[in-house]
């Protein structure tokens, strides 16, 4: 179970982290997460406790009862016994103001007779008829974790012989450490994992999965968009109009009409925006690869380019952005939450932090919209390890997180359902109906290969940034990022955007 030294004295001194305990413990255990233990569920805690404490080196504190308790989902006074009654039987000692730590086996044998034998573990697993599974996702903020785990709890509920174990960061998505099954947005960009690494999730679930996956093998779980967030008592104070936008052009109309009547208040005359340019562009910025298979260019679908820089340059400046370090938009959004500025305009992530936090004012929201009258959506996927020992499990949980309740839980959080149906969306102060309608008609960027994100993200994305910033006319911004974009083509032509059949992840 792990490595152990000798000290000066001769004893055995214990390697084993508080943390690795912990973990050791709760893969022990899982029948007992997140339910409180009786009377009846006693004698398995005093067996699992048993059972562990022959695992561990000689002469190894434990953690506080407290974070046993917490860990394996007992009651305090439970937990507090099952420690007693082995320190009885001289399964473990104690020492005042130190804790408990586990006895020398030499000394059990002698003079308690032989030990209770330990439960069978297999490898993996933790016990041969339960399977722990390991779940990795790069929402790591406070509260996304404790989201992530009542869903995991709740999974527990109904399949009490299979528990994720929960990983939480970015960081851990770019190790070369294999996780059974992982959630994130951008796969394409920024995952490690490659096309033979990931399960192919359709030949393997068929006909149970509700909703198509992404090339076979990503699953899309619920949908992430932008929100412009306004305090409604200082708008309401200051009789300025709430937000009642129901096309892209009305809500630039909004903000438009609002510019003079926030800078005579004494208001920044521009609200604070973390959105990205490019993502008003909605569905239509895949269709930027068209432009660069033909030479000339298609004229039409040209002028539609240059007509909708001219539209999205013409909004974003309506709006203040943070060009030159991350603490413009964060003392932004500290005036907004202080109530001393109307408007910010955040993502899902925020509403989900909101949602958690209570204001001094009435804060509400309206969702942004794309040049198309439709939201951006950001797809938040999932996806299972080839290599994965628990693929069965795993695809349980990512059909478990697409089941309706699970889905009205991502929307209660600010994210849009995966399967977008009129049951499924956030409450907001927008008229339901309109909202159910809007959901239909969204759609997430879907690009074939790396380098179709790469020529419209970055390449004409990273153009209309220019123009922004330069007040560079629409017509030259397309032609730069047309240029550029063949230019980038030219130097990898094994690489073409929207290539048939080209699946590749990574």
């Amino acid at each position: 179970m792990a490595d152990s030294k000798k000290n000066p004295k001769g004893k055995e001194r214990s390697t084993v982290s508080q943390e690795e305990i912990l973990g050791q413990l709760s893969a022990m255990t899982k029948e007992l997460t997140e339910m409180r233990a009786t009377s009846v569920k006693y004698p398995a805690l005093t067996k699992i406790l048993r059972s562990a404490a022959q695992e561990l080196p000689p002469h190894t504190r434990l953690p506080g009862i407290r974070d046993l308790a917490l860990c394996l989902g007992a009651s305090l006074v439970t937990m507090q016994r099952a420690v007693a009654e082995l320190l009885n039987e001289k399964v473990l000692y104690s020492k005042p103001r130190s804790g408990v730590f586990v006895s020398d086996r030499d000394v059990e044998e002698s003079s308690a007779g032989p030990p209770t034998p330990p439960v069978p573990f297999s490898p993996g697993t933790g016990h041969p008829f339960r399977a722990v599974f390991e779940f990795c996702t790069d929402s790591a903020a406070s509260y996304q974790k404790k989201f992530w785990e009542n869903l995991a709890a709740l999974f527990s509920r109904q399949y009490p012989n299979v528990t994720p174990s929960l990983h939480f960061g970015a960081d851990l998505l770019q190790s070369s450490k294999f996780f059974d099954v992982c959630e994130r947005y951008d796969w394409d960009r920024f995952s490690s994992w490659k096309v033979d690494d990931v399960l192919d999730i359709a030949g393997f679930a068929g006909s149970l999965l509700p909703i198509p996956p992404a090339r076979g093998r990503l699953l899309p779980l619920y949908y992430r968009t932008y929100f412009l967030f306004y305090n409604d008592s200082l708008l309401e104070k200051h009789g300025l109009p709430k937000p009642a936008y129901h096309t892209f052009d009305a809500q630039a109309d909004y903000l438009r009409h609002l510019v003079p009547e926030l800078a005579r208040l004494g208001f920044n005359p521009k609200p604070y925006s973390t959105q990205e340019p490019a993502t008003l562009f909605g569905g239509k910025i895949v269709e930027f690869s068209h432009l660069l298979e033909e030479n000339p260019a298609d004229p039409r679908l040209k002028k539609q380019f240059i007509e909708l820089i001219e539209k999205l340059a013409s909004y974003c400046r309506l709006f203040r952005y943070s060009l030159k370090d991350r603490n413009d938009w964060m003392q932004a959004r500290q005036e907004f939450l202080n109530g001393r500025e109307p408007f910010f305009m955040g993502y899902s992530v925020d509403y989900w932090e909101f949602s958690q936090k209570k204001f001094p004012f009435r804060l509400k929201n309206y969702p942004t919209l794309c040049c198309d009258d439709t939201f951006f959506l950001w797809p938040r996927v999932g996806a299972i390890s080839r290599h994965s020992e628990h693929p069965v499990e795993s695809t349980h949980f990512l059909l478990f997180l697409l089941c309706e309740d699970v889905q009205k839980r991502f929307c209660a959080t600010g994210n849009f359902g995966a399967n977008l149906s009129d049951n499924l969306y956030p409450e907001m102060a927008v008229d339901p109906a309109w909202m159910a309608q809007v959901l239909h008609r969204s759609s997430p960027f879907h690009f074939t290969t790396k380098e179709g994100y790469y020529m419209a993200v970055n390449v004409l994305g990273g153009e209309l940034w220019r123009s922004l910033v330069g007040e560079i006319p629409s017509q030259k911004t397309l032609d730069q990022a047309i240029q550029m974009g063949r230019s980038y083509l030219s130097h990898r032509p094994a690489n073409r955007v929207g290539k048939a059949g080209d699946s590749r992840l990574h």
